[in-house]
This record gives structure tokens, C-alpha cells and sequence, in this order.
């Protein structure tokens, strides 16, 4: 696998792109499949590290109210890619008074600089998994879009 540049890890199967931080439950990625053959997703089983700590993470296309189900599949086609959203199912709970899901942040601000995530993608590729490792370090925090930047 190549070391990250700009965001960027790869190897001969796909090539993994964080694309940005729009607030501190969510992540968008880019998923590039670099093969003749699909790929698929398997979100039972992805999850987030930080500091040693696992916890569940989903696609963003997934409802709350649905969590505690099993989650369908991603389907990466052949020599195509997929943009999505990575959301963290640190508790995650149902607002009432503002009717919407929340989750607890990946990070704790500023405290969290320095620190690594490691975000854990198993990915069936010719009918086996193969369980990738993309580890970033938190680097810093932009106030402006309160963007975490990693690297």
C-alpha cells in the first residue's frame, strides 16, 4: 500500500481518498474500485479506532431509526468509484426536540491533534475479505468549517 498523500492510500485493488471533515461525526470518502471485477462494502463489519477504542461507524445513506439492522452491502462496479459518507455510530440517538439523529463526535477538538484514526473498511474482492487498515493523524483543526484535517 502507498503512504497517503493529501488523503490519498492505495494499492493494486482501490484507492481510498478522505475528502473532508464537514462536521465531527462525519467523514467524506472517495472509493476508487482499480479492478476489472466488483467490489464490495461490507458495513457490518467497518468500524473506527482511535486511541485503541473501536466503535461502529455506517454509510451515510443509512437511516437512524434502522442502526440496530443489518446494513446492506456497498456495491463498488467494476473501474468505478463511489463518493460517501462515513457517519459515527457512537451513540447515536434520536433528538426529539429537533426531530434528527446525532452521534458523539469522531474527535474531542483540539485535544485530539496529534492523535491517529484508523478507519477499518473490509472489503470482499472476488468472494474474500480483505480487511484494510487507512490510519490518518489528526493534524490540526480548521476553524473556519470547523474542518479536522488529517493526514
Amino acid at each position: 500500500m502507498t503512504e497517503p498523500r493529501s488523503g490519498i492510500i492505495s494499492d493494486k485493488l482501490i484507492e481510498f481518498e478522505i475528502k473532508e471533515m464537514p462536521t465531527c461525526s462525519r467523514l467524506i470518502y472517495k472509493v476508487k474500485n482499480l479492478t476489472d471485477k466488483s467490489l464490495f462494502i461490507n458495513w457490518n463489519r467497518a468500524s473506527v479506532i482511535i486511541d485503541g477504542e473501536a466503535f461502529r461507524v455506517y454509510d451515510g445513506e443509512m437511516r437512524g431509526i434502522d442502526s440496530n439492522k443489518e446494513q446492506l452491502s456497498m456495491h463498488i462496479p467494476a473501474n468505478a468509484f463511489i463518493n460517501s459518507v462515513l457517519v459515527s455510530g457512537r451513540n447515536l440517538e434520536y433528538i426529539s426536540r429537533i426531530g434528527s439523529w446525532t452521534s458523539t463526535c469522531f474527535f474531542e477538538g483540539k485535544k485530539s491533534i496529534g492523535k491517529n484514526i484508523i478507519i477499518h473498511f473490509p472489503l470482499v474482492y472476488n468472494n474474500q475479505t480483505i480487511d484494510y487498515h487507512f490510519k490518518y493523524e489528526i493534524t490540526g483543526i480548521q476553524k473556519k468549517r470547523e474542518n479536522i484535517l488529517l493526514h
